[in-house]
């Protein structure tokens, strides 16, 4: 009998024989709910304003990512895009 059987944890409620308890399926799920929010969000944005410049976008971004590196006293990181 495993740890998770003698505490009553098993296999029935989400655990699995790693005793992770399934955490790396919600944790794609999650992700893919966060992407579909995300693509949503984008969605309305050009609706309500246009659609977005790439290139403006790529800017700020990377804008963003030196300031937020300076103030860590780190280099900005690359692109991944």
């Amino acid at each position: 009998m495993g740890r998770h059987e003698r505490l009553g944890q098993g296999r029935t409620q989400g655990h699995d024989r790693r005793g992770d308890g399934g955490h790396l399926w919600r944790g794609r799920a999650a992700g893919r709910l966060q992407r579909e929010a995300i693509d949503e969000y984008i969605a309305a944005a050009e609706a309500e304003h246009g659609p977005v410049d790439s290139a403006e976008a790529s800017g700020k971004a990377e804008r963003i990512r030196a300031d937020h590196a300076a103030h860590r006293g780190k280099s900005a990181p690359a692109d991944a895009t």
